[in-house]
């Protein structure tokens, strides 16, 4: 079962100032039930799992860039570099579930740098959140 800490850890510790874990869990519940609506019926759990932690770190994702971009008016270039990663996650693992092929999750190690080191270097205007 995916957790919050889950989705922060491979959001590369993005913090509860920035999404707090009532947002997380919402887009967790939202991952599962795409999960669930979407997979064929021969799936291994673990890339289920894989796929539930790969959706509910894209959609908290979004939450994130959202928030940003009502609160000043655009998405800085990294979060949409972000965002265009995780989108292509999602899909792997949105067409990995529905035709029931095994998959391992992806090492993230090639992921821009994190949001709070982009927010601490001024990249990120607005509040944290």
């Amino acid at each position: 079962m995916v957790e919050i800490q889950d989705v922060r850890d491979v959001l590369t510790n993005l913090s509860d100032e920035r999404v707090p874990d009532e947002t997380v869990t919402q887009q967790i519940e939202l991952a599962n039930t795409t999960v669930e609506n979407e997979k064929a019926g021969d799936i291994e759990e673990q890339t289920l799992e894989d796929a539930r932690l790969v959706l509910a770190a894209y959609y908290t994702l979004n939450a994130y860039a959202t928030a940003i971009e009502r609160g000043v008016g655009r998405t800085p270039p990294e979060i949409s570099r972000q965002m265009a990663f995780w989108e292509m996650m999602r899909d792997t693992f949105l067409d990995y579930i529905k035709r029931g092929q095994s998959t391992t999750l992806l090492p993230l190690f090639a992921q821009p740098a994190t949001l709070l080191d982009q927010y601490d270097g001024g990249d990120l205007k607005g509040e944290a959140y």
